[in-house]
């Protein structure tokens, strides 16, 4: 049975409350519509959010990496076990939710945390090739989409959980 990840970008507000920025699950938004308005509206509102680009590969190296999924003790994991941000938005909560038991390993952080924790073990994260294809791929799209956030790189956070 394989393992996925599933991430979310939040920003900051100017009220300093986080707002998903992208993240939804095409199949569980559908789902949700279906169950708030019993049409399409409710996706077709909210479809800009949906999150395939963010990452879409299956690599356990990445993901003992960033969050102790899958590792064999021979990784030291960036973000392991920090669970659901406590402010979270509602969004990512109901996201989160509507994965029940089937999510696992949650953990976040922010820009400013992943260039810290990448800077303190540098030379033992970018020995890890799919930690760099991540940084090339996602951590780019993301911090493109920060440009406009309140607190910076503080301000932008990917939470990523699991399933099984």
């Amino acid at each position: 049975m394989g393992c996925d990840m599933h991430c979310i970008i939040e920003r900051k507000n100017k009220t300093g409350e986080w707002e998903v920025i992208k993240g939804y699950d095409r199949h569980l938004l559908f789902m949700r519509g279906r169950k708030n308005d019993r049409d399409l509206g409710y996706y077709e509102e909210n479809k800009k959010l949906i999150a395939d680009w963010i990452y879409d590969g299956r690599n356990y190296e990445l993901f003992a990496t960033l969050a102790n999924v899958r590792n064999d003790g021979n990784i030291r994991p960036m973000f392991p076990d920090r669970g659901v941000p406590e402010d979270a938005s509602k969004e990512t909560a109901e996201e989160v939710g509507d994965i029940g038991f089937d999510g696992h390993s949650h953990t976040y952080f922010t820009l400013h945390e992943f260039s810290d924790v990448l800077f303190d073990g540098y030379d033992m994260y970018m020995s890890v090739t799919p930690l760099k294809n991540f940084i090339n791929t996602v951590i780019v799209k993301i911090k493109k989409l920060a440009n406009n956030a309140y607190d910076g790189d503080d301000g932008v956070r990917l939470i990523i959980f699991f399933d099984s």
